[in-house]
Parts: C-alpha cells; structure tokens; sequence
C-alpha cells in the first residue's frame, strides 16, 4: 500500500466520526498525597480506543467522544489505577480530575525491585522515558539509540547493523554499564557487553526506562560504574486491547507486530503477549536482518499478599554487519581533503561500503553452510556475506512477591537464560576484489588446487563460525522491612551460575572437502586434522563463572528529606575448561575474588518546587573473566588487582509554574583506579603469560542540565546540555619476571598521563520542540550536537618495551621514540556535529472502535555526514586514524490499529 492509498483510507475513516454529536473531556492527574502533577499519565474512556496523555501540568484533553455514559480509567507506573463514571453531553466539556494514590507493593512490585529512582526522593542523576516517547521516537531503532536525548549519554550505531548498537554513560562504556531487564542483569557474565539484537522485541512491549547516571539507586552488586538502565516490561501495568503495527522504512526495512493485553482483569491477573517478525536489506550494503521476536508477560494476584509474574522473551536473529574502522578516504573523499588528507577520488567506495560481502558466481557450484547444528542454504543465491551474527537468547523470569504484612515484604525472582548462536568469518587465505569486496570466486578457484591422494582437495581459506552459547540461570531474593512511616530497610542475596560454551566450527568450506588444522591437542591422526563441515577446529572451551552477594540498604525519609546508606559484598569465581587440551592439562582454575561497595546519599526539599541532593560512593571490583583468564592463550593472571571506583555528585532540581517548566542540574566527579588492563606476554622459554598493567587511573568529571518547558497545552520544548572532562591520570610502568625464568625481565610503561578518554562525546546539546496543532496529533523536532569525542585507544599501546630495541634503553632509536611518545600527543579528535531528527504522529478520528495511528519519523533530517566512531592509530592524525561514518538520512513510517 502506497502512502497516497493510506491516506484515503485515513480520510474515509474519518468522515463518518466528524457527523457524531460529541463533547469532550479535560482534567488534571496528580499525586493524591502532594498535588504535584504527574506528567504521561494516561487516561482511557473503558471499551473504547480513545485516551490521551497527561501534559507536563498534569492536564489532558479528549475530544469527540460521543454522547453516553463511560468510565474513565487513569494508570501512572507506580500509583494506583483510579477509575470515574462521567456522562458526556454534545457540545459540553466534562471535567474530570484524578488525584492517585501511592500504590502498595502488591500493586507495581517491579518499581521496587528494579530500584526505581522518585523524584524529589532518590538522590540520584536519573531520566525516564515512558511509553508514549517510545512510541513516538525510537522508531524501529536499536533500544539504546533513544537515549542520545540525555545527559551524558552517548548511544551509537557503530557499523549500522540491526541490534549493533552500543552505549555510553559519562564516559563508560556498556561493560561499566549495569543493564537490567525488569531488575535482573543482563550484562555479559564474562565480558560484561550486552548485544541489543537479542533483545529487539523490547521496543513494542516497554513500559518505562529509567537511566540512573553514575553509581545509581540499585541495591544489587551490578557494574554500574557510568550509570544504570532499568528497562521495565509490566504486564499489569499494560492497556487491555490488541495492536497491530506496520511500518516500513529505509533499507527495505518491514517490521509487523501484534500486541495482545489483557490488562489487569478484576485486579486478579494480567496477560501480555506480542509477536514481531523483521526483515530489512539494510541502508548500509550487506547489513541484512531477519528477526522473530516475541514476548510473555504475566501477573496474578493470589490474594491481597501474594503476585506472581512470568516473563518469556527471545528474539531469534540472523543479520549482516559492517565492523571494522576505514581511512576516512575509503568513505569521503571530499571530507578526507577537508580534513587535511591528500586523498583521491579514487580512493572513496562511499558512506554505505561495506567490506564483508562479495558476489559468488553461480558457475562456482553450489555452496551449502554450517550453523546451529545443521546444514542450511545460502540466505542469497547469488552473493555470501562474511560477517553474519545469528543467536537467539530467551530469558525467563519467575517473580513471586509477598506482603508478609504491612511492614514486611519478600522478593524472589528465579531467571533462566539459554543463548545459542554466534557469528562468522573468514580464516584463512583471503582475496578481495579491486573494488574492495570479498573475491569469493577466486577463494573457491584457491581451494581447488591443492589436492590429495584420495582425490580430496585441502581448503585454503574457509568461512568458519565462532561460536557462543551459554546457559545462565539466577535467583535474587530481597526483603523490605518498614520499621515506621520514615524508616525502611532492606536486604538481598544474589546468586548467578553462567556456563559459556565457545568454539569455532566449519561453516563453509568454498569448494573444497577439508580443512587442515592442528590446534587440538588430542588429533593424533592425519584424518583427525581433516576437519569438514561442522567439524570444530582453532578451540573449543567452556568458561564457568559463579557469582554471589548479598546487600543491605537503610532509608529514612520524611516529607522534606531523605536519607539512603546501601552496602554489599560479592564474591565471583572463574573456572575455564579447555577440550583441546591432553586430560590432566585441560583445567585453569584460579581462586575466587571478592569485592565491595558502600554508597550513601541525601535529598532535601527546600520547599514545593527546589529540592538538593548529593551522593557519594566507593565500589572495588572484582576484574571480569578477561581480566582474570586469557582463553585463547590459556593462560591466568596470577595476581588480578580489584578496580577502585570513587564517585561523588551533587544537584538540584526546580519544578515550578504548575509543573509548566522543570529543570535538573548536577556535578558529578568520577575517580576509576587501577582499570583493568591486561598484557600478554611470551617469555624467552616460549611460555605464554598474563599480568597485569597495573596502577591505570582515570577520572571522569561533568556537568549536566535537562529542561522541560510547556507554556502552552500546543507547544512544549524539552532539552539538555552535558559537558565533561574524562582523562587518564598518570603514566604506569610495570615489570613481569616470568616463573620459569625470573632473570626475562619485562617491562612496559604507559605513557597516558593527561590523555582525553576516548570512544564517547564529552560534550553535548539536545533540544526538542513538540507542536500539537490538532488534537491527538504531535510533530517534534529534536536537535542533538556532539563534541569533544575524541577517538579510541588502548592506553597499553601508548607504551614502548626498551627490550625490543637492539640497543635496550641506550640505543637511539629508543630514545628518539620515547622522546615522542613523551610529547602526550592527544588522541586525534572527531569533528564536532549536529543533526536533526523529525518524528509526526496523527491518531485518526472513527466510529468503528478502532483507533488508528499513522506516524513518521526522519532521521538525520538534512542528510548530515558525520563520523560516529574512529581508533585512534600512528601520530593521532586525521589521516592515520579509522572511522565508521553514522547512516545517512533514514525514514521510518507506518500505521499501528488497536482494538
């Protein structure tokens, strides 16, 4: 259907509405308790499609709605859903005003256990963005990519691939980043990433995220040294109805979704499911996706003391990605000239290259590939990709809450997680084309040469899958206990067993029989190194981490202040079990490492409109599984040193003229001490080592500001600005004498001291206007700058090893080079940029009980180029450093009917 024939529809369907005799509805929503107003509350006429959500003042407007009797329905996540009879007249306008009650935990148990921030309350930095901003901005995009709107926050695409995104607080990366799904962790056990493909299906069934900066409100033991995100899924807190959404898009991008609620029926049970099926040939080349999603979310009430919620989500994936960085002339050559690189013409293969596809010529023969345990056909006829993700990772919760009476409440929550999948790439011999692509024809032509006794012939170069499964089960059980009306304490244990299961496997042998390898040990055969499709070569291990705290968390609070004091301890445990390892020799199995952090902070409300608050906190953390084992070289870092994480911020907040305008500002201050780096080593006896670079210090400091302004129910403008100061701290050298031979002396220094933190915007700007000429109708404009982002690097790599140097510490090509390595040459900068982003939404007015949502959204409005990420590489130049350029202007567009 064109968008010429959707909107004939959308006329037709209007027409019949515009002769009904109607009248409207307006009020106020605010805290019964208090009267503040709460903004994004929604209110729902009941049996009908239409609603309309609260303003920044609280206020709502429903127009035309036809003469009769209804009940209205209002529901904010965290408050008690209130109802009221009305009886709506043609041409009259009903007033009807909600004041909610705080709800009970039996209520919304998930704002407790996910430790959610309240404003005025919680003193922390924190941001919400509900349901409705969702729906209107995201846009079919990467989770993440909707927090570029806060402070401090840096979300990328990275290479464009769908679910490739990847986010940044406050100079953090996501592995410093505590992640959590309806308050259960989803962070990488061993590497602490989180792959947002796997969790695509969340963009249709949130009901709120909260982004909680620096060491933030949770009372779990999670790395949330940049911040945390609580992503909540609630099924009772959901609108009964069924949605059915069609968009379409830039790439050739299609994504249906069905949305199925009961909402929560005689305040006894509550059923959400949703189903979403996703294609896109992708805007940059080969970065193609096919995705299922699909989600189960239920709540039961057993009586007044006891809920019980089941969640099941996965999304099953496959998809194209563009990873690695180019010279900035592989992308544009015009921008490279700009930027001082004597580039040619010649030289640029444009915005949307992507190096990991290539043509296969069907006269090659037919091509069969290996993954997930069986034998699949090529997802194109007539070209292979190099890199393609697929996984599926289906989590589980089963949550029970009890009242065991007014003062005393229990939390447990059970989850379960079973990933399967991975990702492929070549190894080998490779050849590419003059234009830059995989030349997979001439690989084939390669393979088919050599040629053995048996008429078989031996691969040169293949396609091989690495391969990541895990299994991953947990229980979190936490208590709360109210002493009095101000006091409340609260404490937990948190248990986590997660398997990792890695190898590689043959996924496409490219003409030929075999694959040579010797990396098993226990190959004691010749045919035994013959390794064909499926078989599993280069490693084969399994990595075991076992994790348990327990925390504690006292509060005192009364209408003008709070108070929090939270403390806990962990202890994690790493074991790795190598299969291509001689039994007896196949087991690396260091001793646990245990940590801490203590956090404590305050809020004072100065009157109805100023609060304070500070935070302060100190957090020593046990390394990650990296840090601790090196699987490849197998090897332990015999002495792994905890990481310091000291962290202080301050702010305040104003909320005034009936709620119209409100604004929050902090400071923080972040000190991150001895940050795990690890340096691998080969010692004179060619025996491999891991240890540490220790003493590598950074501290990340800032200031923050968000606004959001509504002098008019037709307009509102919200913004923020955050400007940080992220550097390394000092220069580290460090001396390893390796045990089988203590007079190898090796050392390394680090010469970082004063040097910008790379990978994230230190400085950035967003501003969005929201119009609403008509009503149940929005157009917004939202600007974003960046700056300061300077380009990544491995502190490790700013260091020279006298040892390499025939001369040692005396020769003069030494000193010459530490001469310059001592100038603290800065990381090379990206230039600053802006864009502009343009989202529309109109609800069409109908009689049919049905309510219709056409919506638009432009990203990247006037076709911006920009660089989005780059590495820093040689004299921090421009012209030595790589990049990915961010997408060029995208649209996103469709229709949404609910029932």
């Amino acid at each position: 259907m064109n968008m010429r024939s959707v909107l004939i529809v959308l006329l037709a369907l209007a027409m019949p509405f515009a002769a009904l005799a109607a009248g409207s509805i307006s009020g106020t929503v605010t805290v019964a308790e208090t009267g503040i107003p709460l903004a994004t509350a929604q209110v729902q006429v009941v049996g009908t499609t239409v609603g309309a959500a609260t303003d920044l003042s609280g206020h709502y407007l429903i127009n035309r709605v036809p003469d009769g009797m209804y009940t209205l329905r209002c529901t904010y996540i965290g408050y008690v859903t209130a109802t009221m009879d009305i009886e709506v007249e043609d041409g009259e306008t009903v007033v009807a005003n909600f004041g909610l009650e705080e709800a009970m935990i039996t209520q919304t148990p998930l704002t407790y256990f996910a430790s959610r921030a309240r404003e005025r309350e919680t003193p922390v930095a924190f941001t919400n963005v509900e349901k409705t901003e969702i729906t209107q901005r995201l846009g079919s995009r990467d989770v993440p990519m909707i927090l570029n709107e806060t402070p401090s926050v840096y979300a990328s695409v990275q290479g464009g691939g769908a679910g490739d995104s990847r986010i940044n607080i406050r100079g953090f990366d996501q592995r410093n980043v505590a992640v959590m799904i309806n308050g259960v962790p989803v962070n990488d056990m061993e590497n602490g990433w989180v792959y947002w493909s796997n969790w695509e299906v969340l963009s249709d069934v949130t009901s709120s995220i909260q982004v909680q900066r620096g060491l933030s409100a949770a009372n779990l033991a999670v790395p949330s040294v940049g911040g945390t995100m609580n992503v909540l899924t609630d099924a009772a807190a959901m609108e009964p109805g069924l949605t059915y959404r069609n968009e379409f898009g830039s790439g050739s991008f299609r994504k249906q979704s069905v949305i199925a609620s009961t909402g929560l029926v005689d305040n006894r049970f509550a059923l959400t499911v949703s189903a979403t099926r996703k294609t896109a040939l992708g805007v940059v080349e080969n970065t193609w996706s096919d995705m299922w999603g699909y989600f189960l979310g239920a709540s039961y009430f057993a009586n007044d003391d006891h809920r019980f919620d089941f969640f099941l989500a996965g999304a099953p994936q496959r998809h194209g990605q563009r990873l690695y960085t180019q010279p900035i002339e592989v992308w544009d050559a015009d921008y490279a000239r700009d930027e001082g690189i004597d580039a040619e013409d010649s030289d640029e293969l444009g915005y949307l290259y992507n190096p990991h596809w290539g043509y296969v010529n069907s006269e090659a023969g037919y091509i069969r590939e290996y993954w997930n345990g069986a034998i699949h056909d090529p997802y194109f006829d007539n070209r292979l990709p190099e890199r393609e993700n697929y996984y599926n990772k289906p989590q589980a919760n089963l949550n029970w809450y009890w009242d065991v009476n007014d003062q005393f409440r229990v939390t447990n929550v059970l989850y379960l997680s079973i990933g399967h999948g991975g990702g492929s790439g070549t190894y080998g011999s490779t050849f590419k084309t003059d234009h830059g692509y995989m030349d997979w024809d001439r690989m084939i032509d390669s393979n088919r040469v050599d040629i053995d006794a048996n008429g078989e012939y031996a691969a040169r170069g293949i396609l091989r899958n690495s391969a990541n499964d895990h299994n991953w089960w947990g229980w979190v059980g936490k208590a709360e206990y109210e002493m009095n009306d101000n006091v409340k304490l609260s404490f937990g244990l948190d248990y986590r067993h997660f398997k990792g299961i890695h190898f590689r496997e043959i996924r496409n042998l490219l003409g030929a029989d075999y694959f040579v390898s010797t990396s098993n040990d226990n190959d004691v055969t010749v045919e035994s190194t013959h390794k064909r499709l499926g078989d599993k070569f280069a490693y084969d291990f399994e990595n075991f981490v076992d994790w348990a705290a327990v925390f504690g968390q006292a509060e005192y609070s009364t209408d003008q202040y709070s108070t929090v004091l939270a403390v806990g301890f962990n202890t994690v445990k790493y074991r790795h079990e190598n299969h291509f390892k001689v039994a007896g020799e196949d087991e690396l199995d260091p001793d646990a490492i245990s940590g801490y952090y203590v956090k404590a902070g305050a809020n004072y409300n100065v009157n109805d409109m100023v609060n304070v608050y500070f935070n302060a906190g100190y957090n020593d953390k046990p390394p990650i599984f990296d840090a601790v084992i090196d699987d490849g070289a197998f090897t332990i870092n015999e002495d792994p040193v905890n990481e310091k994480i000291l962290n202080f911020e301050i702010g305040t907040g104003f909320t005034g003229y009936d709620r119209a305008v409100q604004v929050n500002a902090n400071f923080y201050y972040t000190s991150w001490q001895d940050r795990n780096w690890t340096v691998g080593y080969t010692s004179a006896n060619d025996e491999d080592y891991l240890y540490n670079l220790e003493g590598i210090d950074a501290v990340h400091m800032g200031f923050e500001l968000d606004f959001a302004v509504q002098p008019i129910r037709e307009f509102a403008m919200n913004g923020m600005f955050s400007i940080g100061n992220w550097e390394w701290g000092n220069d580290v050298t460090a001396t390893f004498r390796p045990d089988d031979d203590p007079s190898d002396v090796h050392d390394v220094t680090a010469y970082i001291d004063g040097l910008k933190v790379g990978d994230a915007a230190q400085t950035t700007f967003g501003l969005s206007g929201t119009l609403y000429p008509l009503n149940n109708t929005y157009i917004t404009l939202n600007w974003q700058y960046f700056g300061d982002h300077f380009a990544n690097f491995d502190p490790t790599g700013r260091s020279l090893d006298p040892a390499d140097y025939a001369g040692g510490e005396t020769d003069p090509d030494y000193i010459a080079d530490l001469a310059e390595m001592k100038e603290y040459s800065q990381p090379w900068k990206i230039p600053n940029y802006s864009m502009i982003n343009l989202h529309a939404g109109w609800r069409v007015p109908n009689n049919f009980g049905l309510q219709i949502d056409a919506f638009a959204n432009v990203f990247n409005l006037l076709d911006t180029h920009y660089i989005v990420e780059a590495d820093d590489r040689g004299d921090h130049t421009a012209d030595a450093a790589n990049v990915l350029f961010g997408l060029p202007r995208t649209w996103n567009a469709g229709l949404q009917f609910t029932f």
